[in-house]
């Protein structure tokens, strides 16, 4: 008998992992949902700095790629592998423009170490 429902959708399997704690956040089940990354306690990856805003970052599943935003005043940093060497390059998210997150990429929150997240696609 057939699957009336059709094949279903199943995101790539993704999680970030902070890189001071090693928590790690699943981030498969944000099909429409936003993963949120800030000092609020509704924060999803939630980081107790005041240099950290409310509701800092956000992850979000957009076809066919995690994207990530930036919400906030000190910056959100990622670092990704570029070129044929194998050179970091690490560039400032502009606030409120998506980026495409790749496996390996680094995200920091705030130029110092406050938060370090890994990117696993």
């Amino acid at each position: 008998m057939a699957d009336k429902q059709g094949p279903q959708s199943k995101l790539p399997d993704a999680t970030l992992v902070n890189l001071k704690n090693r928590e790690v956040t699943d981030l498969r089940d944000c099909n429409d949902e936003l993963r949120t990354i800030g000092r609020s306690l509704e924060s999803d990856v939630r980081i107790g700095s005041d240099l950290v805003s409310a509701q800092h970052a956000e992850i979000q599943w957009q076809k066919p790629f995690y994207v990530l935003r930036d919400n906030s005043k000190n910056g959100t940093y990622i670092t990704f592998i570029s070129g044929v060497e194998d050179t970091p390059t690490t560039i400032r998210c502009k606030p409120g423009v998506p980026y495409q997150l790749r496996h390996g990429d680094k995200i920091i929150i705030v130029s110092e170490p406050i938060g370090h997240f890994k990117v696993l696609l």
